[in-house]
């Protein structure tokens, strides 16, 4: 079934709904195109959700075979695994002279390249310091204290300047094969995908997670919004492809957006 792009996403189950875009605080006019995007989603949630795929697999997923997001954390949030990436776990293509990976005001979560930031040119150091994206890739995290995390998004330098990649697509270009778990786990959180523990084999990534979606429906007494909360099991392959292995819906609510 084809899932109609007006159909929106929840953040991470940790952090408010309600913190679904910067631009919604003091600005009614977006949060009633916010509104009427998910009523078009549809009058009947079945329009919306994703439909379960072979649930019983992910219900028999046993823990103890899958490693941490975080390595020797208690914290295993998405926030954590985030903080937690260091230089090695990123390896995009060759020939980027520099690059960061940066969320629109948490600042870089990585960087690496052939040269450091201030072994750039003053002018393109500049370009780079200058460049402030209104959008990017997955995932919307919210806030958490004074950071907000709604995006993400790449810049980088090569032969030909200063570039912005700020779409899945994008993302995909910038990584290449992927040959670590972080970038597993982060072309997964790319796609709105929560992911709390990962197995690697031959073939790829197995990432063990959540998913979640939300629709207007008319039965809802609860609130004008149904949400709708699943477990999933995602293989990602060494190619970049994301196959949903299974999915299982363990929650459905009524509430206010």
């Amino acid at each position: 079934m084809t899932i109609p792009k007006e159909c929106k996403r929840l953040a991470e189950v940790d952090f408010p709904v309600a913190a679904i875009s910067k631009n919604t605080v003091g600005e009614k006019s977006i949060r009633i195109l916010l509104f009427l995007s998910i009523v078009l989603c549809g009058v009947l949630l079945v329009a919306c959700a994703p439909s379960e795929v072979n649930p019983g697999m992910v219900s028999q997923v046993r823990k103890e075979e899958f490693q941490p997001i975080v390595n020797n954390q208690v914290d295993q949030s998405t926030w954590a695994f985030l903080e937690s990436i260091k230089p090695g776990d990123i390896n995009p293509i060759p020939g980027l002279a520099y690059w960061e990976w940066r969320q629109d005001s948490w600042g870089p979560i990585a960087v690496g390249g052939e040269l450091g930031f201030e072994q750039l040119d003053p002018a393109t150091a500049q370009a780079v310091l200058a460049v402030l994206p209104e959008t990017g890739f997955g995932p919307d995290l919210g806030a958490l204290g004074d950071i907000i995390y709604h995006f993400a998004y790449i810049i980088a330098v090569d032969e030909e300047g200063v570039k912005v990649w700020n779409t899945i697509d994008d993302l995909r270009r910038f990584l290449g094969d992927i040959d670590t778990p972080q970038e597993a786990i982060l072309l997964a959180l790319a796609h709105d995908y929560f992911i709390e523990a990962y197995r690697q084999d031959d073939s790829g990534y197995t990432l063990y997670g959540q998913e979640s979606w939300m629709g207007s429906s008319p039965s809802c007494m609860g609130g004008p919004v149904r949400f709708v909360e699943y477990l999933v099991l995602l293989k990602v392959s060494h190619t970049g492809d994301i196959e949903v292995q299974s999915r299982k819906k363990v929650a459905e609510y009524c509430g206010m957006f």
